[in-house]
């Protein structure tokens, strides 16, 4: 046996030790559920022995008819479906499927999902399918926070979002098992799902050339919230392009391009609209540029045009 195929072995074995569920579906007390996915609990590897039965969503369609069947699923049995973090396309396309399922939704909000990243303004996302009305109670989400932190901060080096991420998916880690990843002074705060948390503290001890340590920790400290700046806008109409344009330095024209493109998400949500009018509080996605929230619509110019109150985030995903 070769050492590459010792250490998969290993991390495949430790990994299960944890729970025994498979990668996309996460169960939560089913009755005779069988899953129809299993990833080894997440841990990546091109040995099919290893790998169980791989699940592969080419497309819309496919990835729409696997979250219908999860919705169903849930349904039926009363009880929850926890998936792993899904991007904001994946998470629009799931909200679809619900409102679809549902005969329109309700107000817009499927009643038989719901998504956390494990903070309100998380961009990668945990959907879970089940309606609490009908099963008479509710779940927590099974995410964790896991903080890796140099072990000598004195000589570590400066460590980006890009390092922890990497260091994470070395370990033979699907990205789909780590949501948004906070960087605080090099240190490290990263949301992931619970069954990897305790195999990402006992495996991960260096992120680059730098010794590091892990512990899982309840909440994320207030200072490791990502910095938000409140910026005034003068635009010309309240519209999502028109704010996403000025704030971000870019030209109305390549900014509607980026609703149409799909970078741009609302509330965890894809956007392709770029007339719409932000509602007090939302927060939008731009991929490749940044996020803000918007606060408020302060006046009205003499030229009629409108001056807007947005939070631009300090930190990045």
């Amino acid at each position: 046996m070769t050492r590459k195929c010792r250490f998969l072995r290993k991390a495949t074995q430790t990994a299960m030790r944890s729970v025994a569920v498979p990668a996309f579906d996460v169960i939560r007390n089913p009755p005779q559920a069988v899953p129809l996915m299993t990833k080894c609990e997440g841990l990546r590897s091109n040995r099919k022995s290893l790998m169980g039965v791989f699940f592969y969503m080419e497309n819309d369609a496919e990835i729409k008819k696997r979250f219908a069947e999860l919705y169903n699923r849930a349904r039926q049995g009363n009880y929850y479906i926890f998936t792993d973090f899904c991007s904001p396309a994946d998470a629009q396309a799931a909200y679809e499927e619900a409102a679809k399922q549902e005969g329109g939704g309700h107000g817009g909000a499927p009643m038989g999902l719901k998504a956390w990243g494990g903070r309100e303004d998380c961009e990668r996302l945990m959907l879970r399918f089940g309606d609490p009305r009908d099963i008479g109670y509710e779940e927590e989400y099974p995410i964790r926070i896991v903080r890796i932190a140099p072990k000598a901060a004195k000589f570590a080096e400066q460590l980006t979002h890009r390092d922890f991420l990497g260091a994470v998916m070395n370990l033979g880690i699907e990205r789909s098992a780590v949501g948004d990843i906070l960087v605080h002074e090099n240190v490290a705060y990263a949301y992931v799902v619970e069954r990897l948390s305790n195999y990402i503290v006992e495996s991960l001890d260096r992120v680059r050339h730098t010794a590091v340590v892990c512990e899982v920790i309840d909440e994320l400290p207030a200072e490791a919230a990502p910095d938000i700046v409140r910026v005034s806008l003068n635009v010309p109409a309240l519209r999502l392009d028109c704010i996403v344009a000025r704030l971000f330095g870019l030209s109305r024209e390549k900014a509607k391009n980026l609703f149409s493109s799909g970078h741009v998400s609302l509330g965890g949500r894809e956007c392709t609209s770029p007339d719409r009018s932000p509602a007090e509080g939302d927060i939008v996605s731009v991929r490749g540029f940044g996020k803000f929230v918007f606060y408020e619509a302060t006046g009205e110019t003499k030229k009629g045009r409108l001056n807007v109150d947005v939070g631009r985030y300090g930190t990045g995903k």
